[in-house]
């Protein structure tokens, strides 16, 4: 697993012996960004129109590994605190390093009224700021506290240094020395001024949003300080902290919800929703630079649907393994939720066209109507031919990423049948959602395609009362799959009959299983899944198989008759895999598939043995 072999790779490279020595290609182009974001080189050019690149961590962190694995001297001295701001302001847990004259003055520097302490207000600001959001993050939500630096800045407190940095950078949380294997202490920089900013006018509006993304980091490196995907281990081009970014933009908005900084950044997210939800780039004006961003969102949804503290579980499960596991955390919290990360993910997905004018603020995203509305991929507007395809997209999803492609309704009784076949995958599964759209009072759920094959049918009954219908095919899985996008095709058609209410008696479906939860005790104990058939069907191409939450196989099930109709004595599972174990306790799903036609349901086990 991806898992194992980064924890593998961390731990050498933290050993300082085998990992391979950074190419120097790599080590110049973490100079010449560090000098960028520090403003002693110009960085280059980008549309004026797009938003500020806003964040040095990503560099500072992969620059402190590579310095680490390769014990390379070029890389310290850029990785070093500032030596001229000769000011210091304290409280509490935080030291403010300043100074009062040059380019590294503060915003206001001659300004001392509130209070007229000798210490520029703005310096007051900045520390009564960086005091609140220690004691919100570490006392209100219950986060570890960043490493001690044993006395590095003059005393124990943490160090925030006032730095005039290069153009479109707001802040930086610099690693500095690894402790108990994989986390590290840290010291935060963050822009003087905010001059020629957005926020040039109102600096202090984009010190505290810094000041939250930025304290987040030194909060995360109190877990695991290199808690980030790559591509390949030697190029740090291809290193992907998106959870980094994406959490700390999230805390942002937990600590000061008036501000908004997050949603300059939605079009990068929403607009480019084919785009993997680990996307990454250290190209400055690149969408995926600014994506990690707007994969704040992410973690918006899990807070607004399951409460704030799901995403500290996260980032302590982060913390318990050396190297990239956020995909597992997620997988493991949302268990406890009766979710995971594929179904969760198929949810955000439809909460994320629920914005803009498509918001919902009683049922989605309570700051939806702010968001652009999400990347069309596809538009049917006429069911007059059928049936019509939905093969044509530029742009398919990559992993954990989605599709969204709408079908326009009319006053013609009936529904909408869909197929679907996504390409087989291997690693990940396809999740396929429809929505029946009606302002306030949408209705979704699962098409339930085949993870591994994508192929499965469903139907759309009266479509007349609904003003649009979405079809939204994801990829997910707790592998990282980069680089990759994943066809699919498919069908709409357009049936007269699809009105009144669906018979659950008939048909090709899974009905809710019993006892819920399964508690495994032993011999005997089984878990009884009640389905119906629309038809008699050869039981040689009839498939029942259960799977684990990632999609992975675990046994293949009988079925106790073939006949059509209701079958309340269901199929039986005694909570065992292919080996005869018993499984361990968390979601399944069991999935029906039999010519064109499939259906599946989740079931909670809880291992009692």
């Amino acid at each position: 697993m991806l898992k194992l072999s980064y924890v593998t790779i961390l731990i050498m490279a933290l050993s300082i012996s085998v990992f391979a020595e950074p190419p120097e290609d790599a080590i110049e182009f973490f100079k010449s960004r560090m000098a960028e974001i520090k403003g002693e080189v110009p960085r280059p050019l980008i549309d004026a129109d797009l938003p500020a690149v806003k964040c040095g961590t990503p560099v500072m962190t992969a620059a402190k590994l590579y310095q680490l694995v390769g014990e390379n001297s070029t890389l310290l001295e850029p990785l070093d605190r500032p030596i001229d701001l000769p000011e210091t302001f304290g409280g509490d847990h935080i030291l403010v390093h300043y100074a009062l004259t040059g380019l590294d003055a503060p915003y206001q520097a001659n300004v001392d009224i509130d209070p007229a302490d000798g210490v520029p207000d703005f310096i007051n600001r900045t520390l009564e700021a960086f005091e609140y959001i220690w004691d919100y993050q570490t006392v209100t939500l219950g986060y570890t506290t960043p490493p001690t630096d044993f006395g590095r800045g003059g005393d124990n407190r943490y160090d925030v240094y006032l730095e005039n940095l290069g153009a479109g950078f707001y802040g930086f949380a610099n690693p500095e020395d690894v402790v108990d294997g994989y986390r590290a202490n840290s010291f935060i920089a963050i822009e003087n001024d905010f001059a020629g900013s957005y926020y040039a006018a109102n600096p202090v509006d984009g010190m505290k949003v810094t000041a939250a993304h930025e304290f987040f980091h030194a909060v995360q490196f109190g877990y695991d300080a290199f808690e980030y995907d790559f591509e390949v281990d030697t190029l740090p081009q291809t290193y992907r902290p998106w959870w980094f970014e994406a959490s700390a933009t999230w805390m942002e908005d937990v600590i000061y919800d008036d501000i908004n900084d997050y949603v300059g950044y939605l079009p990068f997210f929403l607009g480019y929703s084919w785009m993997g939800l680990g996307s990454f780039s250290y190209n400055y004006g690149d969408a995926r630079s600014y994506h990690p961003y707007g994969a704040c969102l992410w973690p918006i949804y899990m807070t607004e649907k399951y409460g704030v503290d799901i995403v500290r579980e996260i980032w302590e499960i982060c913390g318990q393994t050396a190297g990239y596991n956020a995909l597992y955390a997620m997988e493991s919290v949302l268990g406890t939720r009766s979710s995971s990360l594929s179904d969760g993910f198929l949810e955000f997905a439809v909460w994320n066209f629920h914005s803009g004018n498509f918001a919902d603020p009683a049922n989605f995203y309570s700051e939806g109507a702010l968001f652009p509305e999400v990347d069309i991929a596809g538009e049917i507007d006429s069911l007059d031919v059928f049936p019509m395809h939905i093969s044509f997209l530029s742009n398919p999803p990559e992993h954990l990423a989605a599709n969204y492609i709408i079908v326009a309704t009319n006053s013609k009784p009936g529904g909408m049948r869909i197929s679907f076949d996504g390409e087989d995958l291997s690693g990940a599964s396809w999740y396929t959602g429809l929505i029946g759209y009606w302002p306030g009072e949408s209705a979704w759920r699962d098409m339930g395609v085949g993870y591994s094959s994508g192929a499965g049918t469903d139907e759309w009954r009266n479509w007349d009362i609904d003003s649009l219908l979405v079809i939204i095919p994801t990829v997910s899985g707790l592998t990282p799959i980069h680089n990759r996008q994943f066809s699919f095709d498919g069908t709409v058609v357009y049936d007269p009959s699809l009105i009144g209410d669906t018979d659950l008696t008939k048909g090709f479906d899974l009905l809710p299983a019993y006892p819920s939860p399964f508690v495994i005790t032993g011999g005997g104990s089984e878990i009884n899944i009640p389905y119906s058939l629309d038809k008699r069907y050869n039981s040689e191409l009839l498939d029942i198989s259960v799977f684990d939450a990632s999609g992975s196989p675990v046994v293949k099930l009988a079925i106790p008759s073939t006949s059509p109709g209701y079958h309340e004595n269901g199929i039986t599972w005694d909570g065992k895999n292919d080996n005869k174990r018993y499984v361990a306790s968390g979601i399944y799903i069991v999935h029906m598939e039999a010519e064109d036609n499939s259906a599946h349901i989740k079931i909670a086990v809880v291992n009692g043995n």
